[in-house]
């Protein structure tokens, strides 16, 4: 009888034993699991809340999508660099809801280019033309002076890529007409863009691409960011860049902003017609 109790006591210590080294080793597998799949809406929200605890402050800033977030923008040496507050993923509401993140930087100016992410997810072109507008508004109220990009186009890579294109170019067309009307700047980013300036999914770009895309954004920047930008003349003309692209980033005077409108119009008349 005496030698049964031991048993017990001994069968009882390893069962014991057994039960904490598989809770060990359920904890161990836990920890190898991999992290639970979030939405696109929570992995915008935590970005954009990871920007707003920034204190950084610039006089320029670039808000929209994962095609303005992807690439380390730049004034040059010796230049102050922007702030890139654009999130990878986000919609124009999502912009929306953080704009309050434009004035926490003291900017004066934003360049802007959002929406191929709210037509491609089936967001109508009435709610993204009116998220825009308030987008638009905002800044003005803030006192931050907005420079409208083209929204790009996709490639045939992308599905469904003539209808949105479409779409896109409705939307290009109103930019156009809100940038005249308020005697804002519009570039014309896809002009100088081409086949080969694009990933291979079709929607994001190379370094071709951001190379002819900063080339564009050049004099803003550099009248913005770089000291001695009362000389802009000297400063924002790169060696040899195509005389287009002086106008379309704005050097033309103020009278002569909108010069070339007309063909602008036309090359988006042709985009709806693809």
């Amino acid at each position: 009888m005496h030698l049964s109790d031991d048993l017990r006591r001994r069968a009882g210590l390893l069962l014991w034993a057994f039960a904490l080294l598989w809770a060990c080793w359920l904890a161990l597998r836990a920890g190898e699991r991999p992290p639970a799949k979030t939405t696109r809406e929570e992995r915008v929200e935590a970005a954009f809340v990871a920007l707003g605890q920034s204190t950084r402050r610039a006089p320029l800033v670039l808000l929209g999508d994962s095609i303005s977030a992807g690439h380390a923008w730049s004034a040059g040496r010796g230049c102050m660099a922007p702030l890139n507050l654009a999130v990878s993923g986000a919609q124009s509401d999502d912009l929306l809801r953080h704009l309050r993140l434009v004035e926490a930087a003291g900017a004066e100016r934003a360049l802007l280019m959002i929406g191929i992410n709210d037509l491609r997810h089936g967001v109508s072109e009435e709610r993204l033309l009116a998220n825009y507008r308030q987008i638009l508004w905002r800044l003005r109220e803030t006192g931050v002076t907005p420079v409208l990009q083209s929204t790009l186009r996709v490639t045939p890579l992308h599905k469904h890529h003539q209808a949105l294109n479409q779409q896109v170019a409705r939307l290009n067309e109103q930019l156009l007409a809100w940038a005249e009307e308020q005697g804002w700047q519009y570039l014309d980013v896809q002009a100088v863009l081409d086949g080969r300036s694009y990933r291979g999914d079709g929607l994001h770009l190379n370094a071709d691409g951001y190379r002819a895309w900063g080339q564009l954004l050049a004099p803003i920047l550099r009248e913005r960011l770089c000291a001695g930008s009362d000389q802009a003349g000297q400063l924002q003309q790169p060696p040899g860049q195509n005389q287009h692209l002086h106008q379309q980033a704005g050097e033309a005077q103020p009278d002569e902003r909108h010069a070339g409108a007309d063909q602008v119009h036309d090359r988006l008349e042709q985009a709806r017609a693809e």
